[in-house]
């Protein structure tokens, strides 16, 4: 597709160049490119035993349940269904009461919820709700009563390390299925297709995974029908600092895609949070290391005292962004030209007088001093041309509030430093930009997952690689704190 655009690209004619861009353009949309697998529909799943039965029905001999052979029903009685098997075409009669009924996801299931019971800590909260049963089937329930209700989706998927630690069509799936990543990924495919229609427009999903199939997942997320629209995070935990062996290396950490709406806006969904998350604790901060060319580093906080302020008051905290945004992607004068423009700056005042007009992507600029007032640009240190972090309407109302304000001169370049003074709630105040990297103690899966839960159930713990409740709470919270 790429060599075909760029053949295109060279045609002199405009219009058929034009008409044939055009063209590639409906078919992109028609076509999956990227990530290629099989879709093995349909999935299957027993459901339980076969009452009602009815002639049509796709079943399974309770004693033959972990074998891959699957019968549809040809005839029935009132105790014996006669069968023939999907595989070899053979017929067999079996006792009605000795069969499970196998559906296909996709096809209705009328299950019900059946309440087993509840603990209570308080007489005005409610209950947290835990469902057991098939996965699927569960998030097709809540779209029920909750479709678009979702603040968080946390979905926690069998790794396909290999271990034959996950089914598919009721089959163990083992390394030597080699099939056995495209299956993973379209069991993962129609998961996430409920898990979107459950959130909310502004909706945080967040998988975790491991190394084995950590970039099929991200591809996979990037498909336009799913999350093409939406910002991926990929946040790194360490939950095992002993290490697992992994061939030739010692494997220390999993994976939590945080999959953010774009129109949403990062600083609404995604919580800021005390400091520490990235740091183990007995390794100490560089404070050498520079943030200069990350896009969105940590702001500086500060604190203005304002003795004429009211009792209670005199302590005003800001949150002092940078200006120009930074940072290699979505950075340049290409990428968004509409927050190209000049910034009018009293060199006398030290203040901002206003902004010059919108720039076309092709528009010359000047850097020019008119009596006290220099033009300010986003040129970086090297002479290229960078963006505002807002554009110009949303730049203005800023102005128009005196958050934007003039820092240091550059004398090399003949210009300032500008910067946003965001005001901020004392409780926000000290809270920082969560960060890609967490490394806690209280994150080991083995101390704060495993041998917590042994601790709970003894020897009874069905649960064979739990996480850190920690681990889970601080992934949580990122999300839902605000």
């Amino acid at each position: 597709m790429a060599r075909l655009e760029s053949l295109v690209a060279s045609v002199e004619d405009a219009k058929l160049r034009a008409q044939l861009q055009r063209e590639i353009r409906h078919l992109r949309d028609r076509t999956t490119f990227g990530i290629v697998y099989e879709s093995h529909l349909p999935e299957t799943v027993v459901v339980g035993d076969a009452d009602p039965l009815n002639v049509g029905d796709h079943v399974r001999p309770k004693k033959a349940a972990d074998v891959d052979e699957d019968f549809r029903v040809m005839a029935l009685n009132s105790r014996t269904a006669t069968l023939v098997s999907l595989k070899s075409g053979e017929e067999s009669k079996v006792p009605i009461r000795d069969l499970l009924t196998i559906k296909r996801f996709g096809d209705a299931v009328y299950l019900g919820l059946e309440s087993l019971g509840e603990v209570r800590r308080s007489k005005t909260r409610p209950v947290h709700a835990v469902i057991n049963g098939e996965n699927y089937h569960a998030l097709q329930a809540l779209t029920l009563m909750y479709e678009g209700q979702a603040d968080c989706v946390y979905i926690d998927p069998p790794y396909n390390s290999g271990a034959a630690d996950w089914k598919y069509n009721n089959d163990f799936v083992d390394i030597n299925d080699t099939f056995r990543h495209s299956k993973w990924l379209s069991f993962m495919e129609k998961r996430l297709r409920l898990a979107k229609r459950l959130l909310k427009p502004d909706g945080v999903l967040i998988v975790t995974i491991d190394e084995n199939e950590v970039n099929a997942l991200g591809l996979l997320l990037e498909r336009k029908d799913l999350f093409a629209d939406y910002q991926r995070t990929m946040v790194t935990l360490v939950i095992n600092p002993k290490g697992t062996a992994r061939a030739n290396f010692a494997r220390v950490e999993e994976y939590a895609f945080f999959v953010v709406p774009e129109r949403a806006g990062d600083e609404d969904v995604i919580a800021r949070l005390p400091g520490g998350l990235d740091q183990p604790e007995s390794v100490p901060e560089d404070e050498d290391l520079e943030a200069d060319d990350e896009e969105d580093a940590d702001a500086e906080e500060v604190v203005v005292l304002d003795e004429d302020a009211p009792e209670g008051e005199e302590e005003q905290h800001y949150s002092v962004l940078y200006l120009r945004r930074r940072g290699a992607e979505s950075s340049s004068r290409e990428d968004r030209w509409r927050q190209f423009y000049a910034i009018y700056v009293n060199e006398k005042t030290k203040a901002v007088e206003g902004i010059g007009p919108l720039l076309k992507i092709d528009d010359p600029y000047e850097i020019k001093r008119d009596g006290d007032i220099l033009t300010v640009y986003p040129i970086d240190s090297e002479g290229n041309e960078r963006v505002w972090r807002y554009g110009r309407d949303t730049m203005q109302t800023l102005v128009d509030k005196g958050e934007i304000r003039v820092g240091k001169y550059n004398k090399k370049q003949d210009t300032y430093t500008l910067n946003h003074w965001k005001p901020v709630s004392k409780e926000k105040a000290g809270l920082q930009k969560v960060r890609t990297v967490w490394w806690r103690t209280s994150h080991d899966a083995g101390t704060h997952g495993t041998t917590l839960i042994t601790r709970l159930l003894g020897k009874r713990n069905p649960f064979p690689f739990p996480k850190s409740l920690y681990a889970v709470r601080d992934t949580l919270e990122t999300v839902v704190k605000n």
